[in-house]
């Protein structure tokens, strides 16, 4: 039996003691550890907040080609483009 939590199992667990069923609980990733959930969290995140940097690094190193190195690239070069916009913003 699969179950994402271990109390979806407490029922299942009192019923195969009180049958007789030998059974072994085995647990895996955390469903929040696993990179594919971290991955869509990502996206949420940056939605929510654009300035969450460790979400854009996330989102953009699933890019094909795109590294440690180049993320931290493109998180800089759009940190200047911000700038730039908002000192252009002020002088307007």
């Amino acid at each position: 039996m699969l179950y994402r939590a271990h109390y979806h199992a407490v029922e299942l667990q009192l019923e195969l003691s009180r049958r007789g069923i030998p059974y072994q609980i085995t647990s895996g990733i955390r469903f929040f550890e696993q990179a594919h959930i971290k991955d869509v969290t990502a996206f949420v995140r940056i939605v929510a907040n654009p300035r969450d940097e460790v979400a854009f690094k996330r989102m953009v190193k699933l890019l094909p080609g795109i590294g440690n190195r180049t993320a931290e690239k493109s998180l800089a070069q759009l940190g200047n483009f911000v700038d730039r916009t908002r000192r252009n913003l002020l002088v307007e």
